[in-house]
């Protein structure tokens, strides 16, 4: 999650929509099959829970609105996605230190690895207020790329029909880690990059049920850095919604399946060892 573009809305009728879309956060169930299944090294000490059927007819609202369905997709930037998006306000080209380079057709399937972005990453792309050093092995070709409608025709649909954000940033200039945690308190607890994994280490965690040795840098306001394990006992937006009486849902990975690493609510103490 590289910086991108800060939000403003086109829809000012729909400003109730987004504050409660900060309040509900989801990531999309996880399939599991055999093939899936990651060899950890622990077993599962929480048991999935199914969340409680609701019926949201039954709650007295401000407005019509009865669910509000957060889906979190990571490590794209608006230009990629919508910037030929017409009357928004995109680019199709960006700058490669001091060059303006044009984007090329993004790819319809996976890059052969990852475009670099952890804190140091972000900090090397932004390059002092430039915003021209994106190109970064070994894949950073891939980072002045952007798809097309005829590649998104669902997401391009839905701008359509609803609110587009033309000027957004990513919320920690970093990884998964801090971004998905912002996503459920809106803080990292000064979290910048994703817990260091242990040489040759089987963890599927970023959370509280990893390795003693897994820690994660946490900067200070001083901008000290130290290491600490990622696990943290902070506000998040769940217990705004308990405290308001609001049923919700956090739907993501289990223990045993792939993307577990991005389920932020395992690094939050009360929950994943009390839940």
């Amino acid at each position: 999650m590289i910086p991108g573009r800060r939000g403003t809305l086109r829809r000012p009728a729909l400003y109730m929509a987004i504050a409660l879309l900060v309040l509900s956060a989801c990531t999309a169930r996880a399939s599991e099959t055999p093939a899936d299944r990651p060899n950890i090294s622990a077993t599962p000490t929480v048991a999935p829970l199914e969340p409680q059927v609701v019926n949201a007819n039954a709650f007295t609202t401000r407005t019509p609105i009865k669910h509000v369905v957060f889906v979190v997709k990571e490590n794209r930037t608006f230009d990629d996605l919508f910037g030929t998006f017409p009357g928004a306000n995109g680019v199709s080209f960006g700058m490669d230190h001091g060059t303006k380079r044009p984007l090329i057709p993004g790819t319809a399937g996976r890059l052969p690895s990852d475009i670099p972005h952890c804190y140091q990453c972000a900090i090397q792309a932004w390059d002092h207020g430039k915003m021209d050093g994106f190109d970064q092995p070994p894949t950073g070709k891939w980072a002045y790329s952007q798809l097309h409608r005829s590649q998104l025709p669902n997401y391009w649909r839905w701008a359509e029909r609803n609110v587009l954000f033309d000027d957004f940033f990513s919320s920690a200039w970093g990884p998964s880690f801090p971004n998905h945690l912002y996503t459920i308190a809106a803080q990292s607890a000064e979290a910048r990059d994703n817990p260091r994994r242990p040489p040759k280490s089987m963890s599927n965690t970023f959370g509280c049920d990893a390795p003693p040795e897994q820690k994660v840098e946490r900067y200070d306001s001083q901008g000290h850095v130290g290491l600490v394990p990622p696990c943290f006992d902070f506000r998040t937006e769940g217990d705004v919604l308990n405290r308001a009486h609001i049923p919700w849902a956090y739907y993501a990975a289990t223990e045993r399946q792939r993307g577990y690493i991005w389920s932020a609510y395992s690094a939050i103490d009360r929950y994943r060892n009390d839940p």
